[in-house]
């Protein structure tokens, strides 16, 4: 007889700490005193949690430690960020680890591939630091908190082989079963399935070695990198009820020891995990997130993957947390997907004040700036100028008092990567436009915009939509809020190039042309009212006499944006110049 999926969960974890001490005979003696100051780390105030995925080991002149903290880290000084987030699993322990051999060659291992950052990592070990230790330091010395973070199931392997790790390679019956893996689905063929306990083992020991062996704040568990753990999975099929309570059990495991670890040091370790946009999507996956949250598993949820982070429901995520004391804060991964780089501060003051005013704790920054890498910078000048203008939300995003009157970008979510598609909410676009018949569009906002006009701090609502196919002049009506707001202002912007992107196995993006087809920007001066604080609702209606296929495409509705600007600032590419 086959179990449900709360009694597989009730089984599996029954004898784990934190949860089962109210399970006994006897009257409940209430939560320990180690519970109470979990709760109370817990509590404190995180503005911004900032993610470094090793990318300062990559820069040159990171083989000292002041080398190694200067790209990334020291600029947070002084910002809201009030805790630092440290990648240790990045293909080759990125921390001096007893558990795991060095992988790339130029650190000691025996991979073929000598990268920057394999040469920096072993000048600094070979001196006597340790990355992780030297981020620990800094952080606390600077009144931040510091995390370890781990890609619970890496993938990176699947599409660049010469990052295989030889534990890998010589246990490969440890890995998910790839026959009749879903074409979406082939970054994750070399995923270990967690239904192997010698799987779940390697993953728990590099957890237990950091949580034991560092002056950590707490560990993030990211189940977004990557979000495959059973073979079944990989075919589309969800999870079992006993496969879900495998994953639960895993994560009371790592509880009871992080609890134990917390006591021999006489101080909190917390537990954080990253997960999909919806519970639904990582139920299928075998996360029950709901039961990690009632079952005190963990402590801080990092909510979604940020590729539609507008989409996101925020609201849910918060509610069903809050009731078990769990603090949320919701991912922007690298900047607004559906934002232009030249403004990500907008675009990210945007999503924070949404976010805040839904009741957030603070926000995730994944891969932040990834962009000024040294891959893709020439200079340090550069590097420098690159670095200020995508670092400037973090003075501002933290809190909603900062948020107030600067300019802001509310984007709608649009394509997201292939692989990502099964744990990310769905985008609204694009939205394919019917001539004679109207669409819908949510656009929510973290901004009381009435209140701003009432008080004539509002400068500007101006609504862009960028819509691929032949469009008619005057041919696009819109409503807000049921009021209508006329047929806007159209300027053709060139000839677009539709395509697919395929992701191909080996990583490479292989573009499938279709057609060639007009692009127009349509835009709409809006007022307050109608447009207002929280939920707003677009109606488009496309001209009956439009005749979409004019130019051998559809009419599709590909971005839309609104800037909401107000008189004490202007934006000066990304930045914002404040007057007075």
């Amino acid at each position: 007889m086959s179990l449900t999926r709360r009694e597989a969960i009730a089984a599996m974890i029954g004898g784990a700490a934190g949860w089962a001490a109210g399970c006994g005979a006897g009257e409940d003696p209430g939560p320990s005193q180690a519970k109470l100051d979990r709760l109370e780390a817990a509590r404190r105030r995180r503005r911004i949690i900032f993610v470094d995925d090793n990318y300062g080991l990559s820069h040159a002149g990171s083989d000292t430690p002041e080398g190694f903290l200067a790209p990334r880290l020291k600029p947070l000084v002084g910002t809201q960020v009030d805790a630092i987030t440290y990648a240790v699993y990045a293909h080759s322990p990125a921390y001096i680890s007893k558990a795991r051999k060095r992988l790339y060659a130029a650190a000691g291992g025996t991979s073929v591939t000598d990268q920057a950052w394999a040469r920096n990592h072993k000048a600094l070990v070979d001196a006597g630091h340790d990355p992780l230790q030297l981020v620990i330091d800094f952080a606390h010395e600077n009144g931040m908190e510091a995390f370890a973070h781990m890609s619970m199931n890496d993938c990176h392997d699947s599409i660049m082989r010469n990052l295989m790790h030889p534990f890998k390679s010589q246990h490969p019956e440890l890995l998910v079963d790839t026959q009749g893996t879903l074409s979406h689905l082939q970054l994750y063929v070399t995923a270990y399935d967690f239904s192997h306990e010698a799987a779940r083992d390697r993953q728990f020991t590099i957890v237990r070695e950091v949580c034991e062996g560092f002056d950590v704040d707490g560990f993030e568990m990211d189940y977004f990198r990557h979000p495959m753990f059973f073979s079944r999975c990989m075919r589309g099929e969800p999870a079992t009820p006993e496969e879900t309570a495998i994953m639960t059990g895993f994560m009371a495991r790592i509880r009871k020891m992080a609890d134990a670890a917390a006591a021999r040091r006489g101080k909190p370790l917390l537990l954080s995990a990253r997960v999909p946009d919806t519970f639904e999507q990582a139920i299928h996956l075998g996360m029950d997130v709901e039961a990690w949250m009632a079952n005190d598993l963990v402590d801080l949820i990092i909510a979604g993957g940020g590729y539609a982070s507008s989409t996101l429901d925020v609201e849910h995520f918060v509610q069903t947390a809050h009731e078990h004391d769990v603090r949320v804060y919701p991912c922007i991964n690298q900047k607004p997907w559906s934002c232009a780089p030249a403004w990500c501060r907008e675009g990210n003051r945007a999503l924070a004040a949404r976010w805040h005013r839904a009741g957030a704790d603070g926000i995730h920054f994944w891969n932040l700036a990834t962009p000024f890498d040294p891959y893709s910078v020439d200079t340090p000048e550069e590097l420098a100028a690159t670095r200020n203008r995508v670092y400037a939300c973090l003075n501002d995003v933290g809190e909603v008092d900062t948020l107030e009157g600067k300019d802001k970008l509310y984007c709608v979510d649009s394509s997201v990567f292939i692989h990502y598609r099964h744990v990310t909410a769905e985008p609204p676009l694009p939205l394919h436009l019917t001539p004679g018949r109207t669409a819908n569009l949510p656009l929510p906002l973290g901004d009381d915009v009435q209140a701003a006009a009432k008080d004539g701090t509002l400068q500007e609502l101006r609504l862009e939509l960028t819509v691929h196919g032949h469009l008619q002049e005057g041919g696009l009506e819109l409503t807000v809020n049921g009021h209508s707001a006329g047929a806007g202002d159209a300027v053709r912007i060139g000839y677009a190039h539709s395509h697919e992107h395929r992701h191909e196995a080996d990583g490479t993006v292989s573009p499938h042309s279709h057609y060639h087809f007009k692009a127009h920007q349509v835009t709409y001066l809006l007022a307050a009212p109608p447009l207002n604080l929280g939920d707003n609702e677009l109606e488009l209606l496309v001209a009956s006499s439009s005749d979409p296929f004019k130019t051998g495409g559809p009419l599709q509705l590909v971005n839309a944006q609104l800037w909401v600007r107000f008189s004490n600032g202007t934006s000066v590419n990304g930045t914002v110049e404040r007057s007075g």
